[in-house]
């Protein structure tokens, strides 16, 4: 799992958690969109939580595949406030950045007078700022946990979970033992960091950990 959008992992752990235990206001608030691909899920529910904030926003950010342009997409081609651009590197300098200037200004000009939502008190609010590659790895342990069939320690191999755990050719008994514990204790840790995750999202509130 690598997705870089804080609401979207709020969905992702929603998908996880057991709608009996949901808090009254969540049911009210998301259950009938419970289920729902992701771009439908937010265009039904989007406007009930708190957009992100500028330290949650990226600036520029450079797209170098087709897997990488759909991914972008999926993840931003329902938001206003992004734009996929390609750009002419064989032009001058001079003319990229006097026509990316006036894209902009085009852009600021168009949204004029049009509601932010920032103007309203969202009904889910993020609890802190999410820590992105945290909530992956989290989830994507939760993930491999349920599916079944793997240690501690092979989930935290298969996850990438801790690098420096990973038993290699030539350690002694002793290090493979020690690489093994450590990682297990790793991965125990994520697993039950996930499921106050899950638990939390239950409540209205991410991150919860």
């Amino acid at each position: 799992m690598n997705y870089d959008n804080p609401h979207r992992l709020w969905y992702e752990a929603l998908q996880r958690s057991d709608t009996e235990k949901w808090s009254q206001k969540c049911k009210d608030f998301l259950l009938d969109a419970r289920g729902k691909p992701w771009e439908d899920w937010w265009e039904a529910v989007g406007m009930y939580f708190e957009p992100l904030k500028r330290e949650q926003r990226f600036t520029v950010a450079e797209v170098t595949s087709e897997q990488e342009a759909a991914g972008w997409w999926e993840d931003y081609g329902w938001d206003e406030d992004v734009r996929l651009l390609y750009v002419n590197l064989l032009e001058p300098d001079s003319r990229l950045l006097e026509d990316f200037a006036k894209l902009i200004q085009s852009y600021r000009k168009n949204k004029a007078g049009r509601p932010r939502f920032e103007a309203m008190a969202p009904d889910f609010p993020f609890s802190r700022i999410p820590k992105i590659k945290v909530i992956n790895d989290m989830l994507t342990v939760w993930d491999l946990k349920q599916a079944g069939g793997k240690t501690l320690y092979e989930i935290g191999v298969e996850a990438g979970a801790s690098p420096n755990h990973v038993i290699k050719a030539g350690d002694t008994k002793q290090e493979q033992t020690d690489k093994k514990k450590m990682m297990t204790i790793t991965v125990a840790r994520m697993l039950q960091r996930a499921n106050d995750l899950i638990k939390g999202v239950e409540q209205g509130s991410f991150p919860t950990y």
